[in-house]
């Protein structure tokens, strides 16, 4: 089975500007990530921080941010991670 992807928009509660990229679907996500460089670029602030364990059970720090997420002719919002900034979204 491959990966699959998704393009998703990313918004900011309130403004115009959007990052729109191909996002990795993971169907046990609950919070999405982008790279924080083009976060902060539309305007995207960080309102907390939490730990997350990854795959190989390092525990790391991000901090997050809310956002208005459009897929798949779908609108919703929820947190991004503010990622590292060459990660894939």
């Amino acid at each position: 089975m491959g990966l699959t992807h998704v393009t998703v928009c990313l918004r900011p509660l309130t403004g115009r500007k959007k990052y729109e990229a191909d996002f990795l679907v993971d169907t046990g996500a609950t919070d999405s990530m982008a790279p924080a460089i083009r976060l902060k670029a539309i305007g995207i602030k960080p309102v907390g921080k939490t730990a997350y364990e990854l795959a190989n059970g390092d525990l790391v720090e991000y901090s997050y941010g809310m956002v208005i997420i459009e897929f798949m002719g779908e609108l919703t919002a929820g947190r991004v991670i503010f990622g590292p900034d060459k990660c894939e979204p």
